[in-house]
């Protein structure tokens, strides 16, 4: 991952880190999107020696192949005896189903009804021996609740969701578990600061190929200043017309990198444009020396043209006679 590492994102990261480090640490990241929750995520979970398990939303992703998906999860974490975080983010709720599924591993460990009877007697028959070895295998129930217990211990479950319109107050309210069982870190916009050191990491890296080595600073400050005026001009739209516009890190991003393109861009058709126009003064400029050397040669033969002239008007007369 491309980061650049400011104030806030070291703190977000180190808050990450030590949620993921306690027993049963579970995170809810709140802020819009692309302020860096999921790579700070990533990146604290591979601090932590933990791997990242994440659902891929497809067109046909429906409630099977999500509970494909967590069992999946929860034999890495109760069989293979994998810590895992599981990161799940807003944009991947096909339906509100999954928050509940969430909101009961997140309160019990388990889904009811999630493992058909004989994938649970696969699982109790792959474990017996483990739980017997801790006390905990003297019949299946017991077995199952040593696995649910050991996913409860090694899953760490981390949301990251947009504090954006209604839907994030619905879901808080209807799944408490999102709320109470989570160590919830709050996104704010990025400062000054983290804008200028991420357009500055971004000119660096195309420096050479844009040639502008010279205009960091400047260019940094100016998208800086473009972003935060977008900022406070979309306060004032919703001062006047009630109506909200969001300015994110995503946005700003993206106004960096179309920045980039165009200049990148601009340096090629700007040449050609200036050597076509060079190819063109130069053309004129000859065509001038040209039309000057004919007005040379006309003015050297004017007598001789006049002379013709006077010679055919002569013999028009002989031949008239």
């Amino acid at each position: 991952m491309n980061l650049v590492f400011f104030d806030d994102c070291i703190q977000h990261l180190a808050r990450i880190a030590r949620i993921l480090r306690q027993q049963r640490g579970n995170a809810m990241l709140v802020g819009v999107g692309g302020s860096g929750r999921s790579s700070m995520a990533r990146l604290a979970a591979s601090i932590n020696a933990m791997s990242t398990f994440s659902i891929e939303i497809t067109k046909s992703y429906r409630v099977k192949e999500w509970y494909e998906d967590i069992k999946k999860l929860l034999r890495k974490c109760g069989l293979e005896e994998e810590t895992v975080q599981f990161l799940f983010n807003d944009t991947q709720i096909v339906f509100e189903s999954f928050l509940e599924d969430i909101n009961n591993l997140l309160n019990s460990g388990e889904i009811p009804n999630l493992f058909p009877l004989d994938e649970k007697i696969n699982i109790c028959d792959e474990l017996a021996d483990r739980a017997r070895s801790v006390g905990r295998g003297q019949n299946r129930d017991e077995i199952y609740a040593y696995f649910v217990a050991q996913c409860r211990e090694r899953m760490h479950i981390v949301l990251a969701f947009s504090p954006v319109g209604e839907q994030f107050r619905n879901r808080c309210r209807q799944f408490p578990s999102i709320i109470n069982c989570c160590t919830i870190d709050w996104y704010n916009a990025w400062p000054p600061e983290a804008l200028y050191s991420v357009a500055h990491r971004a000119y660096d890296e195309n420096k050479d190929k844009l040639g502008i080595d010279g205009q960091l600073d400047i260019l940094s400050k100016a998208s800086m200043h473009i972003h935060e005026s977008v900022k406070n001009a979309s306060e004032q739209f919703f001062a006047e017309l009630r109506r909200r516009n969001y300015t994110t890190p995503t946005s700003y991003l993206d106004l960096i990198k179309t920045y980039v393109e165009l200049l990148g861009k601009q340096k090629v058709i700007v040449p050609n444009k200036m050597t076509r126009y060079q190819n063109g003064i130069s053309r004129l400029a000859e065509t001038n020396i040209m039309v000057d050397d004919l007005k040379k040669k006309l003015i050297e033969l004017m007598p001789v043209i006049e002379t013709k002239t006077k010679d055919t008007q002569e013999m028009v007369v002989d031949l008239e006679k």
